[in-house]
């Protein structure tokens, strides 16, 4: 969205930069872009190449490719029928409603009259399908039939998408998430924080986030909203965003 929107360029950033530069890489970046309102932007309507057909169609047009994922691809490589369909997304709504959303299969298959097997087959179609990402604790498998521990939609576009007023807390985490993730990067869930990674670990929140819960740690990073430098251990969320 940078290149295309504000005609700049910037080479991507390791988490070994993040840590180590932080200070001096916001601020290089800041005298090419103002970063809090172009971080805004692609939190809402900046993720997919769409957004060059105009903003205010944006949530729309995503709209539409949900539907046409969930009704068209998915019932092809899954053989959904059109009731099947209705309630991949109603799973869909209640996992936009909540996220990062804390699984209770036993009541989503209750709500959605549908097979605990069938809710955790769905839950992760729907991550095959890059509509969601799912979250485990460190050292657990992944399967189609294990409950994750946490689930994010895939991106923040998809929250402005399918919920009017999103929790600013949850975009947060859904941004940072998505971004480590498409770094290729291998993210679990701590016993007490938001994510831990390659011996990293990350506390999502405001300009406010204190380092109460993990200065204990080695390699932790407080990752703040609404700051443009960091000083510290404490950096800017937008910098997450040029991971790759």
């Amino acid at each position: 969205m940078v290149q295309f929107s504000y005609k700049v360029n910037f080479d991507p950033v390791t988490i070994n930069d993040i840590y180590t530069n932080h200070r001096n890489l916001s601020r290089k970046i800041s005298e090419k872009l103002r970063p809090l309102p172009a971080f805004r932007k692609y939190t809402e309507v900046g993720y997919l190449p769409i957004f060059m057909e105009g903003e205010d169609s944006y949530l729309l047009k995503l709209n539409q490719v949900i539907n046409t994922i969930v009704d068209t691809d998915l019932a092809y490589i899954a053989a959904y029928n059109s009731g099947t369909a209705n309630k991949v997304k109603k799973l869909l709504a209640v996992i936009a409603e909540s996220v990062p959303f804390k699984p209770n299969i036993a009541a989503l298959s209750r709500k959605l009259d549908l097979s605990r097997d069938s809710v955790y087959q769905y839950i992760y179609q729907l991550a095959d399908a890059h509509l969601l990402n799912t979250l485990s604790s460190e050292g657990r498998g992944v399967s189609t039939l294990q409950k994750p521990d946490k689930i994010y939609l895939e991106n923040t576009n998809l929250a402005y998408a399918l919920k009017s007023k999103p929790d600013i807390g949850n975009i947060r985490e859904t941004f940072v998430f998505n971004q480590l993730h498409n770094a290729g990067l291998q993210v679990y869930l701590p016993k007490a924080d938001d994510f831990v990674f390659d011996g990293y670990t990350l506390v999502i929140g405001g300009k406010n986030k204190t380092t109460t819960q993990v200065k204990h740690l080695d390699n932790y990073l407080i990752v703040s909203d609404d700051i443009e430098v960091g000083t510290g251990n404490k950096v800017p969320i937008w910098l997450f965003g040029f991971l790759y």
